[in-house]
């Protein structure tokens, strides 16, 4: 339900072009996401084996830093220099509809 919500928050961001309705659904984005970090973060430790949970975590922020922080500005950038003359607010998009694809992938994760 917190996750839907963070969707929620999610979805606008780009249709609007003020400064106010972006920075509150951001807010609402960030604020949401905060409650559903821990539990996710603790599902995936709780998966590992007891002796390797400490290798997994780094392994993991690891991970999540070089595929998902490190090449989000220079993708932010790219998408904005190719495609903002078609939608100026494409590179936002694609920053924000980025994450359904972990979503899914978690997801179907948790269902198999």
């Amino acid at each position: 339900m917190v996750a839907t919500s963070a969707i929620g928050f999610a979805i606008p961001i780009p249709f609007f072009s003020d400064f106010r309705p972006v920075i509150a659904c951001i807010w609402g984005l960030l604020f949401v996401g905060g409650f559903v970090l821990p539990p996710v973060t603790g599902m995936m430790i709780n998966s590992i084996d007891e002796q390797f949970r400490a290798s997994g975590n780094s392994i993991a922020n690891m991970i999540y830093n070089l595929c998902g922080y490190l090449p989000g500005p220079f993708i932010y950038g790219l998408v904005s220099q190719n495609f903002s003359h078609y939608y100026k607010n494409a590179a936002m998009a694609q920053l924000i509809y980025s994450v359904a694809i972990p979503v899914i992938l978690l997801w179907i994760g948790v269902t198999i």
